[in-house]
């Protein structure tokens, strides 16, 4: 008897660990971004914790395609300056990453310059449980000196158990990953140069996507960024029409 229950209980942490205690009848799938209702674009509004005026905003188009969708995204800051984009292909497994570029601001020409990261390991999101952990790893010369290149490396994992989480003044029943981040500056050519490492916690929200997610550097800096707001993509450009801003997915 003693040595069912043991084995009861070993199998049952077996199970937790490895998959997450999902709210009934959803899947990881159901946890992500909601795509499909994202054609004609939505502006997704993150402001700080201990700061709501320190915001970014992550506008998303998707693009259906035979073999899957296209998931676009464009990050702005808090004065609508672009500073990334990424295009994510949606497939039956779940998402992998097949471009991103970084864009920095030049106040001296006043232009948007940009550059196109090379990719290594691809993977963002997955629907199987058994997949994680995820990697993807990107390398791109620096905007303004060329002969310096940026090297930046996530590792993701999925941590057991749903988690209630106030958004936009509702509980919302979400997963949560905790994601590891390595990102190095080296001389091109080079095998070493300076490394930083930080961490942060995802929260994926039923029906939402990211809800939240809070960072912390080796210096004990944290940022907790939430999601304060979802409008869509017209609502959004005509609030800001007097605003310059990049026209969206240009490169």
């Amino acid at each position: 008897m003693r040595t069912s229950i043991i084995a009861l209980v070993i199998l049952t942490q077996s199970i937790l660990s490895s998959s997450p205690l999902l709210a009934q009848g959803s899947s990881l799938k159901d946890y992500y971004f909601p795509y499909s209702t994202f054609v004609d674009g939505v502006v997704y509004k993150y402001a700080v914790k201990d700061n709501p005026r320190e915001v970014i905003y992550w506008y998303m188009v998707a693009v259906p395609q035979e073999s899957d969708t296209l998931l676009l995204t464009s990050i702005y800051d808090v004065d609508f300056t672009l500073v990334q984009r990424t295009t994510e292909s949606i497939q039956a497994q779940g998402t992998t990453l097949v471009r991103y570029v970084v864009y920095r601001f030049n106040p001296q020409t006043f232009r948007t310059d940009s550059v196109v990261a090379a990719i290594s390991d691809n993977h963002i999101y997955q629907w199987d449980s058994s997949a994680y952990p995820l990697e993807y790893r990107i390398t791109h010369r620096q905007i303004y000196n060329r002969k310096n290149e940026s090297l930046f490396h996530k590792r993701r994992e999925l941590l057991a158990g749903v988690h209630q989480v106030k958004c936009m003044s509702k509980s919302i029943s979400c997963i949560k990953f905790l994601d590891r981040y390595t990102e190095s500056l080296r001389a091109v050519g080079l095998k070493s140069g300076i490394t930083t490492n930080f961490s942060q916690e995802a929260y994926y929200g039923l029906e939402l996507g990211l809800v939240e997610y809070s960072r912390a550097d080796t210096a004990g800096n944290k940022y907790n960024y939430r999601l304060v707001d979802v409008v869509s993509a017209q609502l959004w450009f005509t609030s800001i029409r007097k605003t310059t801003i990049s026209t969206p997915h240009k490169n």
